[in-house]
């Protein structure tokens, strides 16, 4: 018997997929890639905007830790000097007489502000939107020729500038004795700062009579050897002109001897007297940065000179309020005031205004800080206004991060206490 084999019913057999299949492949593909973009354009845009508010953070940290250091030695003279009443000053420096024509080594004030007040109601709020160089009449105070090296340095509009004469807290006794005739003198060395005496830079003699006496160091000083003469020797200003420190300083008082030393020993304590000019100006590209100018340490000038360094960048403006005690209970008055109520531009006796500037016994410091790059990809606009101190600046539609910081520094050496 024959068997048949069974009877399969005909089947054709498929390969591939179907153009549907690809495109509801593509589709999803296309959603899954839109989805991850979107994560990764977020990601970035965060990134982006947490490194701006970082840096800018950062930058306004150590602004104010620069401010703070210095600030704080605003009145400190040395050996209790900052509490007497009888304080004098002396300047050597040759050509600077009294009043200083060049306002750097004027001493008996410590802190000066000039305050931007150039502008209009509309102008003030926009002054940060294209950085330009301010002029002296943009300020109150004016920034006359005492000042005028600041805006060498491309000082901005919109922005207040803030001036320091102090003597650096660190510190060396004077040993040898002092030679009337060549002014020179040794200290003792100062733990790893073998350079701490050098040709050109600004010092200050102080001792406890009260007296701080401000010279150039001459061609020939280093180490611990200090030379202030024959021409710093000579004493600018006051009762004598042209007088020597041998009968004006040394031998009538820091020639005092402490007991068990030589006669002609000098007595006194010297510091490195430094002029710090402090404001918002444009680097090379055009963009503001915090800077300061001071004297540049170079021997054989007449006057000292002033080189300008960037002290940090992404600062767009500093503004600048000040505690002032008018009571004399060493307690900043309320509210703060600005350095036009300080300094009108009517004051011109330098003496008056050194009186009032030594009320200052706290600074408020507050800047507008922007990152160095664009922290969105869309620039923010509608005209956001940031307080800043007693300004309102706009916020420019360039997508950079911007923030405003605030900080009261108290002066340690309290200005009116002298």
């Amino acid at each position: 018997m024959t068997v048949l084999a069974p009877i399969r019913p005909f089947r054709s057999v498929s390969h591939g997929l179907s153009l549907i299949e690809i495109l509801v492949a593509l589709a999803i593909a296309a959603l899954l890639l839109l989805g991850l973009s979107q994560i990764f354009l977020g990601s970035k845009a965060a990134y982006s905007i947490q490194q701006g508010m970082s840096r800018s953070q950062e930058n306004a940290r150590f602004v104010f830790s620069y401010l703070e250091d210095n600030l704080r030695m605003a009145g400190y003279y040395g050996c209790g000097n900052e509490a007497d009443s009888s304080l004098q000053f002396f300047n050597h420096i040759p050509g600077a007489g009294v009043p200083d024509p060049t306002g750097r080594v004027r001493f008996q004030r410590p802190i000066q502000g000039f305050e931007y007040t150039n502008c209009t109601t509309t102008s003030c709020a926009t002054d940060n939107l294209d950085p330009a160089a301010a002029v002296a009449g943009d300020f109150t105070p004016p920034l006359n020729a005492a000042n005028s090296d600041v805006l060498a340095s491309a000082t901005v509009k919109g922005s207040d500038v803030l001036i320091l004469r102090v003597l650096s807290a660190k510190s060396t006794p004077a040993l040898g004795a002092f030679d009337p005739t060549t002014g020179t003198f040794t200290v003792a060395a100062v733990p790893n700062e073998p350079n701490f005496v050098k040709a050109g830079e600004v010092y200050a003699a102080t001792n406890c009579r009260p007296r701080v006496d401000i010279f150039r160091a001459s061609g020939g000083s280093a180490g611990t050897t200090l030379i202030a003469g024959p021409v710093e020797n000579q004493l600018r200003g006051g009762s004598v002109a042209n007088d020597t420190w041998g009968f004006t300083n040394a031998q009538g008082e820091f020639q005092q001897p402490p007991l068990g030393t030589p006669a002609g020993t000098l007595n006194a304590e010297i510091h490195k007297a430094e002029y710090l000019a402090i404001f918002v100006g444009l680097d090379t590209n055009g963009n503001p940065a915090l800077k300061v100018r001071h004297y540049d340490g170079t021997a054989g000038e007449v006057l000292p000179q002033l080189t300008t360094e960037e002290i940090v960048d992404g600062v767009e403006s500093m503004h600048l309020t000040y505690g002032v005690d008018n009571n004399g209970d060493g307690l900043a008055d309320d509210p703060f005031v600005k350095a036009s109520d300080i300094q009108p531009a009517a004051l011109a006796d330098p003496v008056a205004i050194d009186a009032a500037w030594r009320k200052v016994v706290s600074v408020r410091v507050a800047l507008l800080m922007r990152s160095q790059d664009r922290a969105s990809a869309t620039a923010k606009t509608g005209g956001n206004v940031f307080n800043v101190a007693d300004a309102k600046l706009t916020r420019p539609s360039d997508g950079r991060f911007r923030d405003v910081y605030e900080t009261t520094i108290a002066l340690r050496n309290r200005l009116t206490s002298f």
